[in-house]
């Protein structure tokens, strides 16, 4: 990982966060010797989000906002945390992976805890923009999910599982039906029967 000789008044603007970032995914591609994410699994993706964490994210001791905090991301700054949101929702969508709240947090270093207590109204309850993190973040995981189903360019069966058991889906998940149709249809075939009715979703959505 490269060293940058940084200010906290550099992390006040998404250019730079954009130019660390990007160097840090080719520093990444590198060293691990990959060709093309998005061929590559979705773990290796979370590998490549903390990789960028403990390059960009992740405090130093020479900059470093306060001891609580795990990011240097200055949590006051609701546009610096939104425009990173966003950074982080392209790079899903660019490398065709599945967005998450636990994706958000590996690549920030922000708790887990925090974006529900934002929600929740624990903190900063008298702007509704932290709110909408929490709710941005649940919305695009769905799209991402079904995005990939749509593409059948991956195996359906536990995109599936994950959409019947996060989002109330209801298509055949990891019961006795799903063996029947895992075992009868290609993956492609069955991405390409619901494709309709995953489009259909997510324009009432």
């Amino acid at each position: 990982m490269t060293k940058h000789g940084a200010t906290l008044e550099d992390y006040d603007d998404i250019n730079y966060i954009k130019n660390r970032v990007k160097d840090s995914i080719k520093n990444f591609c590198e060293e691990y010797e990959i060709k093309d994410l998005k061929a590559e699994p979705q773990n290796l993706f979370n590998g490549l989000l903390r990789y960028i964490y403990e390059d960009v994210f992740m405090p130093k001791y020479h900059l470093k906002r306060d001891n609580r905090t795990k990011s240097i991301i200055d949590y006051n700054n609701i546009d610096i945390l939104e425009n990173v949101l966003e950074l982080y929702l392209y790079l899903c969508d660019v490398y065709c992976k599945a967005s998450s709240i636990q994706g958000f947090t590996t690549f920030t270093g922000i708790d887990e805890s925090m974006i529900y207590d934002w929600n929740n109204g624990v903190y900063r309850e008298l702007n509704p923009r932290y709110k909408a993190i929490y709710k941005r973040l649940d919305r695009e995981r769905e799209r991402s999910l079904s995005d990939i189903l749509i593409s059948g360019k991956r195996q359906p069966i536990g995109i599936i599982a994950v959409l019947n058991r996060e989002k109330g889906w209801n298509l055949p998940g990891s019961t006795k039906e799903v063996k029947h149709v895992a075992s009868s249809e290609t993956p492609e075939q069955i991405a390409e029967r619901y494709r309709a009715k995953l489009a259909d979703g997510l324009s009432d959505n």
